[in-house]
């Protein structure tokens, strides 16, 4: 979510992937151009492992 009253310009959000022992296994990630201000990205990152049980949030960067 952007909470500010700004617009967000080039959003990356990355992804670790883990398996069912909470072993990293992975990473995705997806980028967004623009988030309007007070708007909701649902984003989607690419899974091409069966053997991906959880994915946790890396980073969130905007571009400068």
């Amino acid at each position: 979510s952007n909470e500010t009253d700004r617009r967000r310009f080039g959003v990356k959000v990355q992804l670790d992937l883990f398996n069912a022992i909470d072993q990293k296994i992975g990473g995705g990630s997806d980028y967004q151009a623009t988030i309007e201000p007070h708007a909701d990205w649902k984003f989607n990152a690419l899974v091409v492992s069966s053997k991906v049980v959880t994915a946790k949030v890396a980073a969130v960067e905007e571009s400068p």
